[in-house]
């Protein structure tokens, strides 16, 4: 998958959260937020038209893979 613009805001969210509402350390929510961040994007089978809410709409599935 190639970087597209709004990635790194994504990226950015998520650790932000997990460490804000989970308690997971720095390092632990920079991995948990680069998994998601994929899995999200593997879920929305991206292309390069695609646009960062395209991937914004399956974070929440992704979430709950990689965090179960």
């Amino acid at each position: 998958m190639e970087a597209m613009g709004g990635t790194g805001d994504t990226l950015t969210g998520l650790a932000a959260a997990l460490i804000g509402s989970n308690g997971l350390s720095l390092s632990a929510a920079a991995i948990a937020a680069a998994r998601i961040n994929r899995e999200a994007g593997a879920l929305a089978d991206l292309t390069p038209a695609s646009q960062v809410a395209d991937l914004i709409r399956h974070l929440p599935r992704a979430m709950e893979k990689v965090l179960a």
